[in-house]
């Protein structure tokens, strides 16, 4: 499977990520991942079509069998790979507003205990609640809300990898 460890090699290099991240995602271990790329040991089945759905090719691509791929299904896989960062994005997006929703719903039931409680099942009720919320704080809560909004967004953030710098030989 020599034309294989060549192509995982490419593929990963391409992609920019290191052995360790590769082996992260597709769940094996870093030597696994090196030893593949030297020709020194061939992956399962099931982790040939891990890496496969990984790269966005199919296995005779991946073990080097077709011809590479044109320029077209580099930029179709690349948008796939876009369009499916995005989507962790959004969700990571989603977590942190439901984490401030309910922490900003708890703090204005703590604060306003005569206030019937509110179930937020949609955007309208959030806009709502949201907009009564803000008429009871004063301009420093609204601060200090808006302060511990920006940080949490940062942190959340903050936890989205930055890409390994290609330079680097320490990433192969």
């Amino acid at each position: 499977m020599k034309n294989f460890s060549i192509r995982l090699k490419e593929l990963r290099c391409s992609r920019n990520i290191t052995q360790n991240e590769l082996a992260q995602r597709i769940g094996v271990s870093k030597s696994s991942v090196n030893m593949y790329e030297r020709g020194e040991r061939e992956p399962s089945l099931a982790t040939l079509h891990l890496l496969a759905d990984y790269f966005f090719v199919n296995l005779d691509d991946l073990l080097g069998r077709s011809a590479p791929q044109t320029d077209a299904e580099a930029t179709v896989q690349s948008y796939r790979a876009i369009f499916s960062h995005l989507q962790a994005v959004q969700q990571l997006h989603n977590q942190v507003l439901c984490r401030i929703f309910a922490a900003v719903q708890q703090d204005f039931l703590h604060k306003n205990p005569l206030q019937d409680p509110c179930t937020i099942q949609n955007a309208e009720d959030f806009s709502a609640f949201f907009q009564a919320v803000m008429r009871h704080m004063t301009e420093a809560e609204r601060h200090d809300f808006h302060q511990n909004v920006m940080q949490g967004m940062e942190s959340a953030c903050s936890t989205l990898a930055a890409p390994p710098d290609p330079s680097d030989d320490t990433n192969t």
